[in-house]
């Protein structure tokens, strides 16, 4: 046998061996997650609205809820809900999506983790609308005149957001993580021979929430 197949042996059992320890390293129980749901802004119940469950932070730019393995079910009338999924015992977290509002990151470090399964009531939350605001750093650009955008009365800004949840009392039962910045797109424009490269690197402000369940 030559040294070639003496690679391709070796290497499929080192992925074999750490497939294996990946597996036995997550402990999954089964739990039944339950609350009811509305639109802080409105203070109304969201009828019929996805919700969807995922063990890591979503992406909110390109929320595309068909990639990655992702629970999800459907508010009533109400705006209540009752979704059947599974948490990592070494990891006592999950996240909620609803798409175009800011997600929530659920803890629940008190849970009994040597039961098979467990329901974790939420009562009642409040999903946060909001604008995504875009940042534009521009090099080397022609100057043009600012764009109005049309105000978007259904959603908060982030600094109304801020201000909300800096009120005492007023945190709904969760607070603001610190706002992140995520990366968008980098666009290059040549103006012709002789003339510097214009260049616009765009990045996106989120805000996500955090809930303790004792």
């Amino acid at each position: 046998m030559n040294k070639t197949y003496w690679v391709i042996i070796v290497s499929i059992a080192v992925f074999g061996q750490l497939s294996f320890v990946s597996k036995n390293d997550y402990s999954p129980m089964r739990i039944c997650v339950k609350g009811k749901i509305l639109n802080l802004k409105t203070a109304t119940p969201l009828k019929k609205t996805n919700v969807y469950i995922y063990s890591k932070q979503m992406d909110e730019i390109d929320f595309n809820p068909e990639i990655g393995l992702i629970d999800f079910g459907k508010t009533d009338n109400k705006g209540e809900f009752l979704i059947d999924t599974h948490i990592d015992k070494s990891n006592l977290q999950f996240w909620i999506k609803i798409n175009e509002f800011a997600q929530l990151n659920v803890c629940v470090p008190k849970i009994d983790t040597s039961k098979l399964s467990d329901t974790i009531h939420l009562g009642t939350i409040y999903f946060v609308p909001y604008q995504n605001e875009l940042e534009v750093e521009s090099y080397n650009m022609p100057k043009s005149k600012p764009i109005r955008e049309k105000e978007i009365y259904e959603k908060y800004s982030i600094a109304q957001v801020d201000s909300i949840f800096n009120l005492t009392g007023s945190n709904y039962g969760m607070i603001l993580n610190p706002v992140d910045t995520v990366d968008g797109s980098i666009t290059r424009y040549n103006f012709g021979p002789n003339k510097a490269r214009g260049t616009k690197i765009k990045k996106y402000k989120q805000i996500t929430f955090k809930m303790t369940i004792n």
